[in-house]
């Protein structure tokens, strides 16, 4: 502790979780998103922030809409906000303590708005946001990604 911030002692490691999401990319229901995800990591290598935090959203929204086609058995992709109404609906999100309620769900829907909130503007960011939303993006599709995949195979 310094300063009266908690400084963590030991980072989030991100190479295994992207090298897994990638591989549960490789799929036709996945093409936008891994196209995407390949956008943002391009973004955020060559320093243009702006470009990054907006595509680390639409790379988010495409992993949903890719999930929800999977789960749908290829059927044709959905908007993201219907995507994630239909996972929701399916119970692809854990459940919570009361009946119809999904904390994880209202996490998603959270987590998209906020990602399409400041920082999305040229100017308006700096490279700590975009380091960040990429990192929640990628963290946050591995997850239900990894999800799918255990629940598919």
């Amino acid at each position: 502790m310094s300063d009266s911030c908690l400084i963590p002692v030991a980072p989030v490691e991100l190479a295994p979780q992207r090298l897994r999401l990638k591989a549960n990319l490789d799929g036709p229901c996945f093409a936008d998103a891994k196209s995407r995800l390949e956008q943002l990591e391009a973004a955020i290598d060559g320093g243009n922030w702006e470009s990054a935090n907006s595509m680390a959203r639409g790379f988010l929204a495409a992993v949903f809409v890719g999930i929800c086609q999977t789960v749908e058995k290829g059927k044709e992709p959905r908007e993201e906000s219907e995507a994630r109404k239909r996972l929701a609906d399916a119970g692809f999100f854990a459940p919570g303590r009361q009946a119809g309620k999904s904390p994880e769900a209202e996490f998603v829907w959270k987590m998209s708005a906020m990602m399409g909130t400041e920082g999305a503007h040229a100017g308006a960011t700096a490279p700590d946001v975009a380091t960040y939303r990429y990192a929640l993006a990628l963290l946050t599709a591995d997850h239900f990604a990894e999800r799918l995949a255990t629940t598919v195979s």
